[in-house]
Parts: structure tokens; C-alpha cells; sequence
């Protein structure tokens, strides 16, 4: 009711679809923080162990837009540039559950 009445419809529901990776990287035992590029593009999340950075995600509830894809993908190429990483990856809605299946969620799986 509160997305459907919002004038911010879609922001909100990418606040809460970048909360919802956020809990699952938790949830899959990971370390979690962010990052901002030297040229100040933000990586929502870098998983850490022993706070070396092991992997980039970008939480993007829709890559619709090609701005926005350009966007995403421009942060993610910097960072693992700086970062000396080849791993990173833009969650979406659309492969959402394979990439909960992938963390060894599979309870969260809908099959």
C-alpha cells in the first residue's frame, strides 16, 4: 500500500531491495561493507574475510534504463580495477533467486 501510494514508488522499492541483498549476504555469513571509487561511484557491497575484499555487488532493483545499467556497471568496473578483483555482479530482481541459490540460500528459493 505504502509503494503503491508513494510518488517515490520505484526509489523506495530499490531502498528496500538493496536492504534485502544486504540481509542475505548477512545471512550467508559474509562481512559487508561498501565502497566509493577514486572517482566517487559507490559499490553497495564488498563482501571482506579478514578485511581483504573477496567480492563487489551492486543491488539494482530494475536495469531497465540503459542509464542506469551504464551506471551500475561503470562502479563495478572501477572498483574492481582498484580493488585488483575479477569478481562482480549486479543483482536484480530478475535473477534474484538464482543469485539467493547461488549464496547457498536455497530456503529463500520459491522452487
Amino acid at each position: 500500500m505504502v509503494v503503491a501510494n508513494s510518488l517515490h514508488a520505484q526509489e523506495f522499492k530499490s531502498q528496500l531491495f538493496e536492504n534485502l541483498i544486504y540481509l542475505d549476504l548477512r545471512r550467508a555469513g559474509y562481512d559487508v561493507s561498501y565502497y566509493l571509487t577514486k572517482n566517487g561511484y559507490e559499490i553497495d557491497f564488498v563482501t571482506t574475510e579478514n578485511g581483504e575484499p573477496l567480492d563487489l555487488f551492486q543491488a539494482c532493483y530494475s536495469l531497465d534504463d540503459p542509464a542506469v545499467e551504464f551506471r551500475e556497471s561503470r562502479a563495478l568496473d572501477q572498483a574492481r580495477q582498484e580493488l585488483s578483483l575479477q569478481k562482480g555482479q549486479i543483482v536484480t530482481l530478475d535473477n534474484y533467486f538464482a543469485w539467493v541459490e547461488a549464496l547457498g540460500l536455497s530456503d529463500l528459493s520459491p522452487g
